[in-house]
């Protein structure tokens, strides 16, 4: 209860203090349709929901037939967040990477084990283990421990790749954010391994209550994190370089037909586009269009 109470409270709190960035760089975009768009939506707003799920479990008194309707929504929509949260980083990996075969393939391999662990302890194990662990008297299974593994084992690989790309690129950059994104993005994923470092735990030496009391603080850290390095990218853009990136993207599907343009879509985490301030040098524009555009 008390993490679930802090995780909810900061949840709330970043949402408030970040509100009017999204507002300025979100709400206001020229491309608000857009599937990175629709990927931040669901990252920032599925833990919302969350919370109005959990809220009547928590604190009042409902029936069982209403705890056994709620729970397995609320256990899909926590999991699933999770899973928005690692395919923004994946693909934000992957793009900086400048879309490596090599890496794609990485990647792909992850995504799959991640996705299919998930589905497997979420149809095998939803309302009966769920239920009984509210009232305290959870037997979670190997299934949760799968799950939380392979997840541990995609932010290792991320967050690896991620550095050594950071060695490679950051001493060409001559602005100060693109060297703070790749700290950012490293933090992040440092952040979730220790999340899921604590849940593997706790899911093997902790008493059946508390086995899974650390889930929904990972689940809240990772859409805040997340955001928070979608946040830096779009507060450093200018709307001029929009149009530009949109020719870039189109430019590019062209000579290299419909797979290129669709990997233009699916291969940035804000495909609202990024480029430079006047003052940046046309190196760093050429770096942000690759690494968030193409």
């Amino acid at each position: 209860m008390g993490f679930w109470i802090v995780s909810s409270t900061l949840l709330i709190f970043d949402y408030l203090c970040t509100l009017s960035t999204e507002v300025d760089y979100v709400w206001k975009s020229s491309r608000a349709r857009s599937i990175g768009i629709l990927l931040f939506y669901l990252n920032r707003y599925l833990p919302f929901l969350d919370i109005v799920l959990v809220l009547p479990i928590r604190f009042f008194d409902i029936s069982y037939k209403s705890i056994a309707l709620l729970i397995p929504i609320s256990v899909w929509s926590g999991v699933i967040g999770m899973l928005i949260s690692q395919v923004i980083i994946y693909l934000r990996t992957f793009a900086i990477w400048n879309r490596d075969r090599y890496v794609c393939i990485i990647l792909a391999t992850l995504l799959v084990v991640v996705l299919s662990s998930s589905l497997v302890t979420l149809v095998l194990q939803t309302t009966q283990g769920l239920v009984n662990q509210l009232s305290g008297y959870a037997n979670v299974s190997l299934k949760m421990l799968v799950l939380y593994s392979s997840i541990f084992a995609g932010e290792i690989v991320v967050v690896t790749l991620t550095m050594i790309k950071a060695c490679q690129q950051g001493s060409h950059s001559s602005t100060v954010w693109v060297g703070q994104l790749y700290k950012n993005g490293i933090a992040f994923c440092l952040c979730m391994l220790t999340c899921s470092s604590v849940n593997i735990l706790l899911l093997l030496s902790a008493p059946d209550p508390l086995k899974l009391m650390f889930m929904s603080f990972q689940r809240n850290l990772h859409s805040i994190l997340c955001n928070r390095v979608i946040f830096l990218i779009l507060s450093n853009t200018q709307p001029q370089s929009i149009e530009h990136a949109g020719l870039e993207s189109r430019n590019s599907a062209s000579r290299g037909g419909e797979q290129d343009f669709t990997m233009a879509v699916f291969t940035t985490v804000m495909d609202d586009a990024l480029s430079t301030n006047s003052h940046r040098s046309a190196d760093d524009a050429s770096w942000a269009q690759k690494e968030w555009i193409k």
